[in-house]
């Protein structure tokens, strides 16, 4: 089935322009992409936060920022009105190499928004917990920071727990010494400020929207698989104890499984959304052999036990089928989703993704499309 595909951002029309709240304090030379972005719909109005690569005189680091449009006609509209902001910054301390890639998610009952934005050291990239002020809960501008930052384990600790082979050894190649002790010496040699100790490593997280057993509900990526993990407050995620528990029972808390994690992985690819046959988990797939490709693929769950998965699609719905969409800031084939919105009552589903590491573009298809390209697990 071929999916109308549209860029929806580009880096070169403001290539040098920062946005107008970028901090002083950095050094800004230009933008080369616009990738990724959280997605957050109000109605027929869409609030988008791509992560923005620029150079900023030392290499490529990034930012997220804050985009509005609607969708109209079957179409997404960027505002024109509304200025681009910054949202989350790098620090020296945690993500000297940039923020990257948010996830936004609300839980039934709550007023505030939960985010998940990815620090990366130059080393490992580790995902941050944030929040929005209950006095202000709508106010995606302002975020509270709670000092939360996970998993808070040791990866050669991760490695010794895990029983699982297949992530044993997965984290064994990550973490491989000679590699990490070599971008150390560039990390040091570059002027930056390095980790006293290498932490596992997990990107894609995002709150699941529903308790399950009075628990909050946690979507984590832990390669090559997806977990999820369950919490009783949200400072458990900072809990060295709480990781050695999960890492070593790891099988019970695997959501999907790559289908050949001898060749690649899989990761949440946005907010998870409900239809009314279950609750949809977005994920993206990646290969690095026989060259870098990235997919976009659903799993349909229960929406109040979401371990009991229901379907999922028999391949990738979602390819890099565009000259935009392939050998961008790296050389491969890339869609990586990070949005859906629901239109048409529910009839449409829009996929905004990140293209070819440059662009941030979207596509939609209709439900029953959709549904007809699932088969039961």
């Amino acid at each position: 089935m071929k999916m109308a595909k549209r860029i929806l951002f580009t880096p070169k029309k403001r290539e040098d322009e920062p946005p107008s709240n970028f901090p002083s304090s950095k050094s800004f030379v230009k933008r080369v992409a616009e990738i990724n972005p959280a997605v957050v719909s109000r109605g027929n109005q869409i609030i988008l936060f791509p992560r923005v690569i620029y150079d900023d005189g030392r290499g490529l680091n990034s930012m997220i920022t804050k985009r509005e449009g609607i969708v109209d006609d079957g179409k997404i509209i960027l505002s024109s009105k509304v200025h681009e902001e910054v949202v989350f910054v790098a620090d020296e301390k945690h993500g000297c190499r940039g923020i990257e890639d948010l996830r936004i998610g609300k839980v039934e009952g709550e007023t505030v928004a939960h985010g998940f934005p990815v620090c990366y050291d130059g080393l490992t990239a580790r995902t941050m917990y944030k929040r929005t002020h209950e006095s202000d809960p709508q106010n995606l501008l302002s975020w509270q920071d709670f000092g939360i930052i996970f998993p808070n384990i040791e990866a050669g600790e991760a490695i010794s727990c895990v029983g699982n082979e297949t992530y044993k050894e997965w984290w064994r190649k990550q973490y491989d010494g000679d590699m990490l002790e070599k971008r150390i010496i560039e990390l040091k040699r570059e002027g930056f400020l390095t980790p006293e100790e290498i932490l596992l490593g997990a990107k894609d997280g995002c709150a699941y929207s529903k308790r399950v057993n009075g628990k909050y509900t946690v979507i984590v990526g832990l390669k090559p698989h997806m977990q999820i993990v369950y919490v009783d407050g949200w400072e458990q995620l900072a809990d060295r104890n709480f990781w050695c528990e999960v890492i070593n029972d790891i099988d019970n808390h695997t959501l999907l499984e790559a289908r050949n994690p001898k060749l690649g992985w899989i990761g949440l690819a946005g907010t998870p959304f409900e239809i009314k046959e279950g609750t949809v988990i977005p994920y993206h797939t990646g290969t690095m052999n026989p060259e870098r490709i990235y997919t976009g693929e659903f799993a349909l769950v229960n929406s109040r036990t979401p371990q009991n998965v229901i379907a999922r699609t028999k391949k990738s719905i979602l390819e890099a089928t565009e000259p935009w969409e392939r050998d961008g800031l790296v050389s491969g084939k890339v869609v990586f989703p990070t949005g859906h919105i629901l239109g048409d009552n529910e009839e449409t589903i829009y996929t905004i993704y990140g293209a070819g590491d440059v662009y941030t573009a979207y596509t939609s298809m209709k439900k029953s499309d959709f549904l007809e390209r699932m088969e039961s697990v």
